[in-house]
């Protein structure tokens, strides 16, 4: 099972809906250990419906459900639909969704106004076809309903375990200060809030700079400031202004910088657009992953601060570096997806032979032998399209869904394993930055004179060996800890192998980085979420990976 939650704020900052997503992915287990309790929730009572109302989709529904921006050809072509084992296209599960939230609030709202909708949860059980009849029974449950939808046509559940909590009465809006400050304009964050906020949450979090190591300066255009982010040294601190040598300069407009670190724009897709310029040690921005762990309360705190004492510092002009734009192409693509194949393995496991046709060029991707060739050859699914659709698809900037259902992406041979593509966008942006770089010979080039100094930063000291050590003298302190593993453990910590026979007739490999290790010794992070993350991986005995606790403390 996969969960995702979404969380949606206002213009202030406030949360205003909250949505959680449970997947069932097929045939990606693996992990072990008990499933846990399993039990039905929301279970309509032993009684007749207090409630019944029915509606009759429309037999062109999915083609009107796709206006509100879903266009899997799943619900639109005869074709793709049969390819996937359906005898013609289903009906949005948001849409039957969306007619059952409407049957409960006809029956159980004032007006009929969804608006008492407080919350809603549901399992999808059917698909239903365009056309189709929904039938939607109901029971007064407490402060709830429960529900469940029926085809009627095939007398099938579609949605059950189900049901809705309603307002008493509809939530009114947050009263806000009418102060004079509004006349001045409503309060917004800028990027001077985004980097105090950087240095408060340095500031309490030391573990940040005794990884990153390195000393960014930042360069911001439109209006013109500089901010100085020093983790050379614990806790780190953030400075207006340029101090000291920095290891990497980054240079970007304001404006793509506050919609790089708010998650509106894509850090690859700037640089490689041109919009952010990175000079000096290009390989240190691989380490600002750390600035995803800012929230929007941190931010909202420093603007709160910022408006409040009426403080704005401006800060002097300053030169733009002279990094020259950057234009992917094709070719980096198809060595970016080498690199990926060469980082995961894994993906060897897909087992299909791919062609693409990009323009007027060829590519074979054989994820059979792992490899990558350029021109024409023997493909199990071949794909179609031009060159700038391609380039658009690699950055994250068109969707294959749209591409193929308006025909500018062709899938011939087996279609179904287009599904399984996925796989090769699986690269930390960073390290398809580093490879393009390495291909244009940039990767290796020399920092600048000014920026040398903070580059030559010794690198941390690796801490696999020093666990290695620790764990071996505290099994040799409590033999009994081997009765809690049950198994012999391989610890592949990046360059640093060791066994370790700890009872029992199980193997399992444990492979992580030196970092990532370390942090599950020392209580930072846990295997589950390191493992979730894709940072652990575990072969073998993967129950193993639930009796780790005998790490805890090494370091």
């Amino acid at each position: 099972l996969v969960v995702t939650e979404f969380v949606t704020y206002d213009e202030h900052g406030d949360e205003l809906v909250r949505n959680e997503l449970t997947t069932f992915v097929r045939g990606a287990g693996g992990w072990g250990g008990e499933r846990g309790p399993s039990a039905d929730v929301n279970v309509p009572p032993d009684r007749a419906p207090d409630k019944v109302v029915e509606d009759r989709t429309s037999d062109n529904q999915a083609l009107l459900y796709r206006l509100s921006g879903d266009w899997n050809p799943l619900h639109a072509d005869p074709g793709f639909a049969k390819a996937f084992g359906f005898q013609k296209p289903i009906l949005h599960g948001l849409c039957s969704f969306g007619y059952a939230t409407r049957h409960v609030a006809q029956a159980f709202a004032p007006d009929g106004d969804v608006r008492y909708v407080k919350s809603i949860k549901a399992r999808f059980a059917s698909t239903v076809l365009p056309g189709e009849t929904l039938v939607t029974e109901m029971w007064k449950d407490g402060d709830k309903v429960i529900f469940r939808t029926k085809i009627k046509e095939r007398g099938e559940v579609c949605i059950s375990n189900a049901a809705v909590e309603l307002w008493k009465e509809l939530p009114k809006p947050k009263v806000r200060e009418a102060a004079g400050k509004a006349a001045a304009g409503k309060i917004e964050p800028n990027s001077g809030d985004i980097f105090r906020a950087i240095g408060t949450f340095v500031g309490g979090n030391p573990a940040t700079a005794e990884k990153v190591e390195t000393t960014f300066l930042f360069k911001l255009s439109s209006p013109e400031a500089q901010w100085t982010v020093d983790l050379s040294t614990p806790p780190g601190k953030v400075t207006n202004g340029a101090v000291g040598t920095p290891a990497c300069t980054l240079d970007i407009s304001d404006a793509d910088f506050m919609a790089m670190a708010t998650g509106q724009a894509d850090a690859m897709k700037l640089f490689s657009s041109g919009k952010l310029k990175i000079s000096g040690d290009v390989m240190a921005s691989q380490k600002l992953g750390f600035l995803k762990k800012l929230t929007p309360e941190m931010v909202l705190a420093e603007t709160k601060k910022r408006t409040g004492s009426g403080a704005g510092a401006g800060t002097p002009p300053t030169a733009a570096a002279a990094s020259s734009a950057y234009t992917p192409t094709v070719d980096d693509a198809f060595d970016v997806f080498a690199e990926v194949i060469k980082l995961n393995p894994d993906v060897k496991k897909v087992g299909v032979v791919y062609g693409f046709k990009v323009g007027e060029k060829s590519f074979i991707v054989d994820l059979k032998d792992g490899k990558v060739s350029t021109g024409a050859g023997a493909a199990e699914c071949t794909l179609e399209l031009s060159e700038s659709d391609f380039l658009d698809l690699t950055q994250g900037k068109a969707d294959p869904m749209k591409l193929f259902s308006t025909g500018k992406l062709k899938i011939s041979g087996n279609v179904m394993a287009s599904q399984k593509l996925q796989s090769l966008f699986k690269i930390d942006p960073s390290k398809a930055i580093e490879t393009v770089m390495a291909r244009k010979g940039g990767a290796t080039a020399a920092p600048t004179a000014a920026a040398a100094p903070a580059a030559q930063a010794k690198k941390s000291e690796p801490q696999a060996p020093k666990i290695f050590a620790a764990l071996e003298k505290r099994l040799a302190d409590n033999p009994g800890l081997k009765q809690e593993v049950r198994s012999t453990v391989t610890f592949a910590i990046e360059g640093a192998t060791k066994t370790f026979e700890l009872g029992g007739d199980s193997k399992a490999t444990i492979s992580a980085t030196d970092d990532d290790f370390a942090s599950l010794v020392s209580g930072k992070a846990t295997a589950k979420s390191l493992f979730q993350h894709g940072k652990l991986r575990v072969d073998g005995d993967v129950t193993v990976a639930h009796r780790l606790g005998f790490l805890k403390g090494l370091l």
